[in-house]
C-alpha cells in the first residue's frame, strides 16, 4: 500500500461541486413534481408545500449520500471519485 496523503483544497472544492450537482438535479426534479419549485418563485401560490420541508429532506438525503458512499467499498462519493480521492481510516481501510 502506498503512503496516505491529504487532498488539497481545490480538489476538495471540485469534488464538492460535483457532489452538489449530483444531488441538486434530482432534488429539483422532486421539488418540481410536488410544486414547491413554483412556490419559491411565485409567492401568491399558498397551496404548495412549504420549501422548508424540502430543505430538511435535502439535508438528510445529503448526509445519507455521503455517509453511505464514503463507508462503502467505493470509499468515495462520485465527486471524490472524479478527482481521484478516497476516504479512509488512519490505516487506509474503509470507514465503519
Amino acid at each position: 500500500m502506498s503512503e496516505l496523503s491529504y487532498a488539497g483544497f481545490w480538489r476538495r472544492v471540485l469534488a464538492s461541486i460535483v457532489d452538489t450537482l449530483v444531488l441538486l438535479v434530482p432534488m429539483l426534479a422532486v421539488m418540481y413534481v410536488f410544486g414547491t419549485l413554483d412556490s419559491i418563485f411565485d409567492s401568491a401560490d399558498v397551496d404548495a408545500p412549504e420549501p422548508l420541508g424540502f430543505i430538511v429532506f435535502g439535508l438528510v438525503v445529503g448526509w445519507g449520500y455521503k455517509a453511505l458512499l464514503e463507508s462503502s467499498a467505493l470509499q468515495a462519493t462520485p465527486g471524490k471519485m472524479a478527482v481521484g480521492l478516497r476516504v479512509t481510516d488512519p490505516d487506509g481501510g474503509r470507514l465503519s
